[in-house]
């Protein structure tokens, strides 16, 4: 399903807007990374493309229908939020919580059965979490907890998914599992909309980079054209090289400051051994 945002503006105090005249379009099957700096209104846009905050401007589409006119059950049925982190209050198992995504397309007095259930172990068995099914959710990782979200927003049924940064606080290895996870439902024709504050995701698993800067969409397109060194140095204020590597099959950031030290520490290793040469 395609997502637009046409000309939206949002402010929580009036006349300070955090989004003005905000405008994309994500087509069906993509995962586009969104980039922007602490504070500069990336949730705040996921709760109006939820339909989580009133009274802002302009409009929200999802395969072609306003989100305005969209019951809650009805955009229940259509997309599906993973938030950065998730607490858990109370210790269900871990197919109880992914059998909750279920509910969004049963009436308000239905409770789930055999097909529910269904969708649910085979939301889990397509995210490689089935053994976890009896665990408690507050009693595993991070990552699995993460994969386990993912897997009660595949179980709502819907094709449009919102990420909030889902890799944030997960250490290398269970990010890099959950990012091949959400690769691979882009794949399957998924539209994904994810948050992150590390541009080689962008580079290594997304098929376009949305950026916001002062409440207004700074740049939208493919990883490659978008992520520059200027870029980087106007959404987050740092210097940066961008290298390629595998005959430009891959991009990364690296710091200045850390190739310099690099060189630095190179060229004092070098002098050492002319010194030493000399003796």
């Amino acid at each position: 399903m395609s997502l637009d945002v046409s000309h939206v503006s949002f402010a929580y105090t009036p006349g300070l807007p955090v989004l003005r005249d905000v405008s994309f379009h994500i087509d069906d099957g993509r995962m586009v990374c969104l980039l922007g700096a602490n504070g500069i209104g990336k949730s705040t846009l996921f709760k109006v493309i939820l339909r989580l905050l009133p009274k802002y401007g302009g409009q929200v589409k999802i395969n072609g229908r306003s989100t305005s006119d969209l019951s809650v059950a009805d955009m229940a049925r259509l997309i599906a939020y993973i938030p950065q982190s998730y607490p858990p209050t109370f210790n269900y198992s871990v197919f109880d919580m992914v059998l909750m995504g279920t509910t969004a397309g049963l009436s308000a007095l239905g409770s789930p059965g055999k097909r529910q259930r269904k969708i649910a172990e085979e939301s889990m068995d397509r995210l490689g979490i089935v053994h976890l099914k009896d665990r408690g959710f507050a009693e595993i990782s991070g990552g699995e907890r993460q994969l386990a979200l993912i897997a009660r927003a595949l179980a709502q049924e819907t094709k449009v998914l919102i990420m909030d940064e889902p890799t944030a606080n997960l250490d290398y290895g269970n990010a890099t599992r959950v990012l091949e996870q959400i690769r691979q439902l882009a794949g399957k024709g998924y539209t994904i909309l994810q948050a992150t504050h590390q541009p080689d995701q962008a580079f290594l698993f997304a098929d376009e980079v949305l950026s916001l800067k002062d409440g207004v969409v700074l740049a939208h397109g493919s990883p490659k054209e978008t992520i520059t060194e200027d870029f980087i140095k106007s959404l987050y204020g740092v210097h940066v090289e961008v290298k390629s590597l595998y005959d430009d099959r891959i991009r990364v950031c690296v710091p200045v400051t850390a190739i310099r030290s690099d060189q630095q520490e190179a060229e004092t290793r070098t002098k050492s051994r002319n010194e030493e040469d000399k003796t």
